[in-house]
């Protein structure tokens, strides 16, 4: 494992889902699906919604379709048909709808000659995802994900930059007079390397996001880490993060959290992360006063089962500002289970469910709190293996979340068939 790749891989997952959690629509959604499709990202672990998918391939490198001198590049085309038989995720005038989505993406890699390990120093990806409904058109959308990584060692130290900029459109947004999402999330880094097994690092970050009725969100701060690398088998992690979150409501928080964490790979089949801390914010500004503490928990378990089947459990309790209603603090308790299945060298079945509870807090004095919801999902998908670079899929998911003060409750059933050609 490089000692260099612990800090940046766990603080950019931790980050992203304390930003990007889905509680206020469904648990897992339909792009959290094309994350799990083989893709220019799919050595990266963890599958995420469309947004989140910005953990950059760096170990090993993208797939290849073409070489020249020390540039690399990755093109493919997924396809989709989906049936949503609840498109606006709500128990009131429900609407379903075919949609058809195309998803173009490309990968730019620069990689010096006689580099391994997996290290690129420089990659360069964008992919938009062309969406048309059957009989609504006007929730027709193009959404974007791109993302940005530089970087370089000098010896001991390493330097590095992580840029993801996200935009989303969904009609349970429009829905509600929001419509579309933007995210734009920056991390520097650096890193050095104190003894030949531990690291260092500082990683100074910003996190902005915008919803169309003028919400707008923006963090800014700086994770101070040290990694060891105990054993071939143990990795240990502590870090500490200072950040100022500011919002259009006038509402601004300061954040404070420490983390430990170890990572355990016990044999080639079992694979334990565990993550656990304590997060304290401050609220100031109009109405807002007081603040909260919690602790914080993630847990991510891979365990091979048989040479042909995979078990995956992931559990975290998070608490973060809403990005759709910027006074709302969510406190969640989520689980989420997958069990994967190779039945032939063609074919693989996936099996998956999960639930969360959520609660949310208002931070001003004068405002009601959203109070308490569950969430849960369940689906099941397969794929078929064309070719190397061909795979059929078909997908079926279904959602559920109980009511609160401030949404409705829905249940939701998707039917997903895709395919993907990777030149």
């Amino acid at each position: 494992m490089d000692k260099f790749s612990i800090p940046g891989r766990f603080h950019r997952k931790w980050r992203r889902r304390l930003l990007l959690a889905p509680w206020l629509g469904p648990l897992i959604s339909l792009e959290a699906q094309d994350a799990a499709w083989p893709s220019a990202r799919e050595n990266v672990s963890a599958p995420a919604p469309p947004a989140a998918t910005n953990s950059l391939p760096t170990e090993p490198l993208s797939p290849v379709s073409w070489r020249y001198g020390n540039w690399r590049g990755y093109v493919a085309f997924t396809a989709e048909l989906r049936y949503d038989d609840n498109i606006t995720a709500t128990d009131r005038n429900i609407i379903a709808d075919f949609i058809g989505v195309a998803i173009p993406s490309i990968n730019l890699e620069y990689v010096p000659s006689g580099m391994n390990q997996g290290a690129a120093i420089a990659h360069l990806d964008y992919s938009p995802q062309f969406k048309a409904y059957l009989n609504h058109e006007s929730y027709n959308a193009v959404d974007q994900t791109a993302n940005l990584k530089l970087e370089r060692t000098y010896g001991r130290s390493r330097l590095g930059l992580n840029h993801h900029y996200g935009l989303t459109t969904d009609p349970q947004m429009e829905q509600t007079g929001w419509g579309e999402l933007q995210t734009q999330n920056t991390d520097l880094s650096a890193g050095y390397e104190l003894t030949e097994k531990t690291t260092l690092s500082l990683s100074p970050s910003q996190e902005w996001s915008s919803v169309d009725n003028g919400i707008t969100l923006w963090e800014y701060g700086a994770t101070l880490q040290a990694t060891h690398h105990k054993s071939e088998k143990m990795d240990l992690l502590a870090s500490y993060y200072a950040g100022e979150i500011q919002s259009t409501p006038g509402v601004n928080a300061f954040k404070q959290s420490a983390l430990a964490g170890i990572s355990w790979d016990a044999n080639s089949r079992n694979r334990v992360d565990l993550r656990v801390g304590f997060q304290t914010m401050t609220y100031r500004g109009g109405q807002a006063s007081g603040g909260n503490e919690t602790p914080d928990l993630l847990l991510d378990w891979n365990y091979q089962l048989t040479a042909k089947t995979t078990a995956h459990l992931s559990v975290s309790y998070q608490t973060y500002f809403s990005q759709y209603v910027a006074y709302q603090v969510n406190k969640t308790i989520s689980s989420q289970a997958t069990l994967s299945h190779r039945l032939t060298e063609k074919i693989s079945l996936e099996l998956r469910g999960g639930y969360a509870f959520g609660e949310q807090n208002s931070v001003l004095n004068n405002q009601s709190s959203g109070g308490e919801f569950d969430c849960w999902n369940a689906g099941a998908g397969a794929t078929y293996h064309l070719s190397r670079a061909t795979d059929l899929r078909l997908d079926f998911n279904h959602q559920e979340r109980s009511s609160n003060y401030l949404y409705q409750p829905y249940q939701r059933n998707v039917v997903q068939l895709s395919v993907q050609h990777r030149f």
